[in-house]
Parts: structure tokens; C-alpha cells; sequence
């Protein structure tokens, strides 16, 4: 498999992506400055590039062989840079999770498939001293060398088209009319050209575990059958020696590709009856590796098809309107058939074909505005090179903005009823304490209680001053491998083990999050319930591993005072409107992509809490 080079300064991030891309390849942890270097000597590898410090990555155009993923910050100065280099793929730091590890994969598969390319490419020889056969099959010039494979493929398609191709230029180039040629399909080799098979012998296809199959898998050398009398005198071979002279073989040539043996080329008498000679073993040779060359191309390009065919369904899954150019800059496919492709996207195809350049600009049109961009597929030997896409901006720019607005309506909506409900009480006691300052007599004493009340108020109000300046730290800080178990228990230790209980399921695994953060909630809406209790009430929490989803806390209270759970009481289904610490814990479990609801039970309420990993 192909090398993988992690550079990043982050210890932290280096050890979360080598536990994440740890099977696909030997991870090797590398700088910036020896990069280039290595990976030069080390092609074909995939390079990940953490765009930090705001520093421009050390490797702006991936050669031949080498592939850049890049994850940085978007808007950042070297993220755009990125993205205007030719590198296989650049991610979001925020959805690096989501789809670092199939992306990297995919980049394996086709630095393979490239490698494979490449090793056969090496070995397509250049027949010198054959002719060049003609459309009427006649012998062109014979000192003109003969065409590569991948020149042959361009205009012969079918493995029969191309057995067909061959015997002919052994029939009028070396004067050899009966020939053959058995491929391997499934479990069987099947006769798909030639006229070797006649008289009584009529069976056209062998199976994988045929003694005939069997005893050529052996003998994987070219073979003369006047050599092999000695060989075959054995009584349970002379079948086969009469199976090759019934077929009037004189030689049979092993046809190699890449993954092993892919068939057999026999080839007979010559028509004017003289034995083979030397140099006519040696054309047949040579016309062996140049047929098996043909073949591996032509199963790879299949191969190739078939990557882009699954591409295809794949942009067929994504929102939005893609196309597929082809090495001139052709559109050949498209997500939306007869849709109008803006002009900006066809000339910005027609410059990544021409100059391998990628693109990503805005079209700004009389009526509306459209995002395009393009990238190169690393796809050489497939019709297919160039992807696109092009995005109404006019249109998606009004429904983000609609849901913007909506959500920071829904916010300050939320924040107002908390902030009604939190500052009313302190500041109905404050006013009552100043009226009281007012009137009352000199040489009456204020109440104890009271003042002690308006401590607590004042108090109160300064928790909800730190609340407030709390709502500004919000955002995932720093994600770590979080240990649901150890929070959990950390939270509760200290309270009365008499009012709860706690219960983990055993698959319970740690996870990508911000830990910080998370016990910080968790604590928050742990301690709201359990002061809430009364002198009977208890507290069960449940922590379950959701495989499909990610971590989830049912906290379920039994004997629980209402008026301490809910302040508000127009606001029970709605969790996150309870107090400024609830609203802070739920937002930071949103932005773990998780939730927070909460239900009336038989006895009490349950508040659910499901939290996933940030992509």
C-alpha cells in the first residue's frame, strides 16, 4: 500500500489521525522541511497537511504519484491557497472526522491503480520487426513498428476484438494459419479466438482444476510439443499430449497481467510446413507480452470506468449541480440533464484541461450569481479528467440568511424568558429593600431574614452577571478523547449516593469531543436536578453507547420539587429556556451535534441527553 505522511505540529491531532487512518497504510509521521524530499524518493504516498499558523504549505502542486490533503480553517489565507493548488482534496478542520478517513482511503485506491498503470505501461514492448496489419488484413510496411497497447486500445475495445487482432498478424506476418487463444473468465478458460479446435475434439471451455489447466499452470514457459514427447509419456498425461495435437498446437505462450495468469496464446503449424526457428519462437514471445499488456490496459481502463461510474452515483447523492469534462474540457456528463451550464463553468473547464489548473470563483449575472468550481480527476487513462460544479448563490444565500435569522430569533427569544424570569425576583426584592430604606424608623432594625435574602439575591444576580459573560464561550475549544465514564463519576462523587444511582452499559467507548466543556454541562444540569429534589425525591442516571449515534445520559428524577426544576413554568418543554446554565450546557451539546429533551414521567421527569462526535 501506499505511504501516508502526517505533518502537523499538534501531538494531539497526529495521534488522532494515525488512530484513524492506521489500516490503510504505513503512517509515517514527517515536517515540512524534509517532506519533499521524501516523498519524492518514496512516491507513490498521500501526504495530510495541517494548515497551521496560518503557514503556506510547503507542497503547491502534487507531482505525479504524490497526494495532498490539506485541512485547514476556511477563509484562512493558506486554506484558499489550497485550494487554488492542484491537491487531491482539502477539508474544513471542523469536518475532518466526517470524511477524513474516506477520503484518504479513496486517494490509496487510485494511487494503486496509477502504480498498477504505470508498471504496465513499462512493459508494453515495441515490436520492431512485425508488420502493421491493415483494415483488409493485409501486410503493411514490415520494418514499421507496431503500435503500443494503449495505441492498439484506442481502437479495439473487446478482449475478442483483440485475440482476433493478434492471430491475424501471426497469420500473415509469420505465416502461422491455425492459432488460439484460451482467457481465464471466473473458473474456467474459455477458446474466445482462433481454429486450433476441429475433428473430434469439440470442447471449447476448461475448468480451473482441469488436468489439461493443471499441467499448463506448471509449465508457464513458451512450450514446443516435439520437446514434451519425453515429458508426456506418462500414462495419465497422454491426454493431454493428444489434446495439444489434436489441436494441431506446435507452441502454447502464457499470457501474463498484473494479477496473475490471464490465459494462453497456442499457435499450430506453419502453412508452408517448416519448423519454427528461433526468431519466429522469439516474435511469438514478444507478440505474447504485447497481447498481455493489451489485456491488463484494457481490464484497468475498465476498472478506471468503473471508479467514475461510481463517482457519477456518488455526485448524484450530493446536493447541488455536477458535472464530469473530459480531457478537452467536453462536458460528457452532468447531474441535471439539459440544464443551462453557466458560461464562467464551460471556460473554466476548458482551462483545467488545457492548463491543469482548478478554479473557484463567483459568475456574477444580471439576474443571479453562481459559484463555480473545477478539479482535476486523477484519472490518465480515462476519458473522464475533470470534475464540476456550479451553485445558485442568489438562491442560497437568501435561505441562509432566512435561517440565520430564524435561529437568532429562536436564541434571543429563549434568552429573553430566561432573563425575564431570572432578574425579576432579585430585582423585586432590591426595590422592596429600598422602599423599606426609605420609610422605615430610625430606631427600627431592618429584619435579619430579609437582609439575608437580599444577600442571596444579590448573590444570584451575580451568578447570572458570570452567566452572561459565560454565553461568549461557547464554541468547541479543543477536541481530546473524552471519557464519559470518568466525567460521570467525577460529577458525582461528592453528592449523597443514598439520592443517586448511576448505571453504565458495558460497550461505553471514549470519543472525539471537547471534555472541558461537556463536563461543564453536564455538571450544570446533573446539580439543577438533584437540588431539586425534595426529602423523598432520587435521582437514576443512565448512560448508554449509541454505535449509531454516539453517547446518551438519561437522567431520570422521581420526588422532584417543580418550581426548583422548572422557575419558569411556561417553559417544561423546553430545557434549554430553564436557566442560563442549562441554555449554555444545551448549546454546548448542539455543538456536539447532540440534543437535549426532556419528558414527563410517571413519577418525576426524565432529561435525555445525546451527545456525537463534531464532524
Amino acid at each position: 500500500m501506499p505511504r501516508i505522511f502526517l505533518i502537523t505540529p499538534d501531538t494531539e491531532l497526529r495521534d488522532s489521525w494515525r488512530k484513524i487512518l492506521d489500516d490503510l497504510g504505513d503512517v509515517e509521521v514527517s515536517n515540512a522541511q524534509d517532506i519533499r524530499g521524501k516523498a519524492e524518493r518514496l512516491r507513490p504516498c498521500t501526504i495530510v497537511y495541517d494548515l497551521y499558523q496560518d503557514k503556506a504549505p510547503p507542497y503547491q502542486e502534487a507531482g505525479s504519484g504524490i497526494h495532498v490533503i490539506a485541512v485547514g480553517k476556511p477563509g484562512s489565507v493558506p486554506f484558499q491557497q489550497a485550494l487554488e493548488s492542484n491537491y487531491f482534496a482539502v477539508l474544513d478542520q471542523e469536518g475532518v472526522n466526517a470524511h477524513f478517513r474516506e477520503v484518504t482511503r479513496h486517494s490509496q485506491k487510485i494511487l494503486q491503480l496509477e502504480e498498477q498503470n504505470r508498471f504496465l505501461q513499462d512493459r508494453v514492448i515495441r515490436l520492431e520487426t512485425l508488420a502493421e496489419i491493415d483494415k483488409t488484413g493485409t501486410t503493411a510496411n514490415p520494418y514499421r513498428p507496431f503500435d503500443h497497447a494503449g495505441d492498439i486500445l484506442r481502437r479495439i475495445s473487446s478482449e475478442k476484438e483483440l485475440s482476433d487482432h493478434f492471430l491475424r498478424l501471426i497469420h500473415n506476418h509469420l505465416r502461422i494459419p491455425r492459432s488460439g487463444v484460451f482467457i481465464q473468465r471466473a473458473q474456467q478458460f474459455e477458446l474466445i479466438s482462433g481454429n486450433l479446435i476441429f475433428g473430434d475434439v469439440q470442447q471449447l471451455t476448461y475448468s480451473s482444476t482441469h488436468p489439461f489447466v493443471e499441467w499448463l499452470r506448471e509449465n508457464m514457459i513458451s512450450l514446443r510439443l516435439r520437446s514434451l514427447d519425453n515429458i508426456l509419456e506418462e500414462p495419465d498425461k497422454l491426454f493431454l499430449r493428444d489434446n495439444l495435437r489434436r489441436m494441431q498446437a506446435e507452441a502454447v505462450f502464457p499470457l501474463f497481467i498484473d494479477t496473475g495468469l490471464a490465459g494462453w496464446l497456442f499457435t499450430g503449424k506453419r502453412s508452408d510446413g517448416a519448423p519454427y526457428t528461433q526468431e519466429i519462437v522469439e516474435d511469438l514471445e514478444r507478440i505474447a507480452e504485447q497481447f498481455s499488456a493489451c489485456i491488463s490496459l484494457n481490464r484497468r481502463q475498465d476498472s478506471i470506468k468503473k471508479e467514475i461510474q461510481r463517482a457519477q452515483l456518488l455526485l448524484q447523492s450530493v446536493p447541488g449541480n455536477w458535472v464530469i469534462a473530459n480531457a478537452k474540457g467536453e462536458v460528457i456528463w452532468q447531474t441535471q440533464p439539459g440544464d443551462s451550464i453557466p458560461l464562467k463553468l464551460k471556460e473554466a473547464l476548458y482551462d483545467a484541461a488545457q492548463t491543469g489548473k482548478t478554479a473557484d470563483m463567483v459568475d456574477e449575472g444580471p439576474r443571479a450569481s453562481f459559484r463555480v468550481f473545477t478539479r482535476i480527476l486523477p484519472y490518465s487513462n480515462s476519458e473522464a479528467r475533470i470534475i464540476g460544479g456550479y451553485e445558485n448563490v442568489t438562491d442560497r444565500l437568501k435561505s441562509d440568511y432566512k435561517e440565520r435569522i430564524q435561529a437568532l430569533d429562536n436564541i434571543f427569544n429563549t434568552l429573553g424568558l430566561i432573563l425575564s424570569h431570572e432578574l425579576r425576583n432579585p430585582l423585586v426584592s432590591l426595590k422592596t429593600f429600598a422602599q423599606l430604606l426609605e420609610v422605615k424608623d430610625k430606631d427600627a432594625p431592618i429584619p435579619k431574614d430579609f437582609v439575608k435574602t437580599i444577600q442571596q439575591e444579590v448573590a444570584r444576580l451575580e451568578g447570572v452577571a458570570d452567566d452572561l459573560f459565560g454565553l461568549n464561550d461557547m464554541g468547541i475549544q479543543k477536541l481530546e478523547p473524552t471519557d464519559i465514564r470518568m466525567i460521570i463519576n467525577r460529577i458525582v462523587q461528592d453528592l449523597d449516593h443514598s439520592l443517586i444511582s448511576v448505571k453504565f452499559s458495558k460497550d461505553i467507548e471514549e470519543f472525539q469531543g471537547d471534555a472541558g466543556k461537556i463536563e461543564e454541562g453536564l455538571r450544570d444540569m446533573i446539580m439543577h436536578m438533584y437540588n431539586s429534589l425534595q426529602e423523598d425525591g432520587s435521582l437514576a442516571l443512565l448512560v448508554e453507547w449509541k454505535k449509531s449515534s454516539g453517547v446518551q445520559i438519561t437522567i431520570r428524577g422521581t420526588g422532584l420539587e417543580e418550581e426548583k426544576t422548572f422557575p419558569n413554568a411556561n417553559v417544561k418543554s423546553q430545557p434549554e429556556a430553564i436557566s442560563l446554565k442549562f441554555f449554555k450546557a444545551c448549546q454546548t451539546i448542539q455543538k456536539h451535534h447532540g440534543e437535549v429533551k426532556i419528558r414527563k414521567g410517571r413519577n418525576g421527569y426524565d432529561l435525555q441527553i445525546l451527545i456525537l462526535e463534531p464532524s
